[in-house]
């Protein structure tokens, strides 16, 4: 399969490139061109003294049968040393498609640089030679190739030229390169003639002309040197657009400013694949580069290439950069001696030291041995004395000793015997006495045996009652205590003060104004704790239209100051302070701001003073509004009801106990209430403050 897919590409390049109207691509496409212009464009080589040589070896579409392989060698230079304006060079390039196709070309190349300036160069760059490509169609698909060719093979010879200019600006930080070559120009030139637009299948081959361009700048900055790469190439007059090539290389300098390695990308448009390149300079004339192309459809393929300079001189630059090396090495030597001469003094001064003070410490250590010598031996004569007036006292001692105890001994014999006498007599005594008082406890032991027989009896009565009374009291407490642990557990709250109460748990408020037979259902409470409040949230409507508390109202302000009583006095956790923080009041009005300022049929009769002139919050704006009487619109109403309901609160919290004032409290206004007169939904929402732990 692969061989045929083989044939069927040859072939087809083939009979495009013979038709006078379509063009095909004749160039091989090398990876080499986008770092390399020297290998296709005359105006490029010279320039510069000494002669340059390039190979350069590609394999195309790996794992295909007999791939394409393309080979280029290019030798380029001035042949003038002092005048090196003038560029030869000789190019040639052998394309080997597959056993069908093979082309050859060869070139003759000159070159003359008009030097602008020391930084900016301008050259102008001709070739001419030959252009040979070989059909072998024994070696295709096509059945009787010679109905459509005569012969097995045919060969193509004809006469090829291109042109070409160069630019390129070169300061110490930058390099910019702009370049277009032209390559098979003859049919070019004949395109500029009138043809007619047709299509044979007769012997013949036309070269097609092709366009490369490209352009380069390369940032050089310490050692690193980053040059982004742009490379256009087309044939002349191709119906479907040439391709774009864009990589990037980066580049690492040694001491002297030459490349040493390089490391380069690039990515060609039309799907034409990913290739990655490596450069290594081993030495200043020599150049090996390689690289690695993926492509999604004809697979990778591989490139090796190498340049090497002949009789180029070294440069001002890199003599001075040798020559700073040498005496940085140089400067560098006579350091390394300079500290070995001064790490040796250091070590010989430290070695003697380390002696003087070996000696030092060698004669302390003897001084104190005989120090301490003479000491032991003091020691030792002290110790002998000592433990002879020791003996001779023990041995006077032990005589005065020995004398009391004979002393002693005699006069306990005395004693014994007298104990002895006088122990007899009592025994005697003792005798008498004990015959008597056992004749006493006999009788007194028969008057005992009869009264203990009785009181043990009594004992034993009483003892039995002790042990009933116990076990019935141990019954009574395990019951009251089984009672106490069922409460306990019907309500956690019942007989400990610091569990949670059943208003505080998720709709804990509400349920507890059902219970209390609320008349009202349109209020609503909930409670909600954070890291330092508590807030309890009361909200209710009324379409009342007065301004006044009525009797719902009053019902309402009850119904809140019994549950801030039942938040601040119930068991609970966590604990709160017995005060309020705050208390904001929030009623809701009409769809939108504009309609607060509608007339209402209503009017004050200054029931709460003439005026009134009081700062509330309308959609999150602080605001003051003064009141009279007469005629009030929506938004006065509004804060009328506002008003009387905080001075209700004021009083009724006041009559618990709970010390709140005006600046206790906070009076907003909100719009967002769609076709409604009047005042429909309030919300009273409590904070009490956490004590602290």
């Amino acid at each position: 399969m692969k061989k045929i897919i083989k044939n069927i590409i040859a072939l087809s390049c083939f009979v495009v490139g013979s038709m006078t109207t379509i063009y095909a691509q004749q160039i091989p496409v090398l990876n080499q061109y986008l770092y390399e212009s020297k290998m296709y464009n005359p105006a490029a080589i010279g320039g510069e003294t000494g002669w340059e040589a390039f190979l350069n070896y590609r394999n195309h579409w790996q794992g295909f049968d007999e791939a394409p392989v393309s080979q280029v060698i290019s030798f380029s230079g001035s042949p003038f040393k002092k005048n090196n304006k003038m560029g030869l060079g000789v190019f040639l390039e052998n394309d080997q498609a597959n056993k069908f196709v093979s082309s050859l070309r060869a070139h003759l190349q000159y070159a003359y640089h008009i030097v602008l300036t020391p930084e900016h160069d301008f050259s102008l760059g001709l070739a001419g030679g030959i252009a040979n490509r070989q059909f072998r169609y024994t070696e295709s698909m096509v059945t009787n190739p010679e109905t459509f060719w005569a012969g097995e093979v045919n060969t193509f010879l004809k006469f090829d030229a291109g042109f070409g200019f160069n630019y390129k600006y070169t300061s110490d930080q930058v390099v910019f390169k702009l370049g277009t070559a032209v390559q098979q120009l003859p049919t070019l030139l004949e395109d500029f003639k009138v043809k007619p637009n047709t299509i044979t299948t007769t012997q013949s081959f036309d070269l097609n002309s092709h366009i490369l361009s490209n352009i380069s700048v390369r940032i050089n900055t310490g050692n690193i040197g980053i040059e982004p790469l742009v490379l256009y190439r087309s044939a002349i007059g191709n119906v479907g657009g040439g391709e774009l090539e864009f990589g990037a290389r980066l580049s690492y300098m040694g001491y002297d400013k030459v490349d040493k390695v390089w490391l380069g990308g690039a990515m060609r448009t039309q799907n034409s694949g990913l290739h990655f390149s490596l450069g290594v300079i081993p030495q200043r004339n020599l150049n090996i580069f390689g690289s690695y192309e993926l492509h999604s459809a004809l697979g990778s393929s591989f490139e090796v290439g190498l340049g090497f300079m002949f009789g180029r001189p070294q440069t001002a630059e890199e003599l001075e950069a040798k020559q700073n090396r040498k005496e940085e090495l140089a400067m560098l030597q006579t350091q390394k001696e300079a500290e070995a001469i001064k790490k040796r003094e250091q070590q010989d001064k430290e070695r003697l030291e380390k002696e003087r003070v070996k000696r030092e410490e060698e004669a302390r250590q003897a001084a104190i041995k005989e120090q301490e010598a003479i000491a032991e031996a003091k020691r030792r004569a002290e110790e002998d004395a000592k433990k002879a007036k020791q003996e001779e006292a023990d041995r006077i001692a032990k005589a005065d000793a020995d004398s009391k105890k004979a002393a002693e001994k005699e006069r306990l014999r005395k004693e014994k015997l007298a104990a002895e006498a006088k122990s007899k007599e009592e025994a005697e005594a003792k005798k008498a006495a004990d015959a008597k008082a056992k004749a006493e406890a006999d009788a007194k032991k028969a008057a005992e045996d009869k009264l203990n027989a009785k009181e043990a009896a009594e004992l034993k009565a009483r003892k039995e009652a002790e042990a009933k009374a116990r076990k019935e009291a141990e019954l009574k407490a395990r019951k009251e205590k089984e009672a106490k642990e069922a409460a306990e557990k019907a309500d956690p709250c019942s007989n400990i003060a610091t569990k949670v109460p059943n208003w505080i748990r998720p709709n804990g408020l509400q349920d507890l104004l059902e219970k209390r037979n609320t008349s009202n259902d349109l209020a609503k409470a909930s409670y909600k704790s954070s890291n330092s409040m508590v807030n309890i949230s009361y909200i209710y409507s009324d379409e009342s239209d007065k301004y006044q508390v009525d009797n719902n109202s009053r019902k309402w302000v009850a119904e809140i100051t019994e549950v801030v009583v039942d938040a601040l006095d119930q068991c609970k956790t966590p604990r709160l302070k017995d005060n309020i923080n705050s208390i904001s009041i929030k009623s809701e009005l009409l769809d939108s701001k504009e309609d607060l300022s509608f007339d209402a049929e209503t009017g004050y009769d200054g029931e709460l003073g003439a005026t009134i002139d009081i700062s509330y919050k309308l959609d999150g704006t602080l605001e003051t509004k003064k009141i009279t009487t007469g005629a009030i619109n929506n938004q006065e109403l509004a804060l009328i009801k506002l008003i009387s309901l905080r001075d209700a609160l004021i009083k009724s919290l006041n009559a618990q106990g709970m010390k709140v004032t005006k600046t206790n409290f906070i009076l907003e206004l909100t719009t967002g209430m769609e076709d409604n007169d009047y005042l429909r939904t309030t919300s009273v929402i409590i904070n009490l403050e956490k004590a602290a732990n």
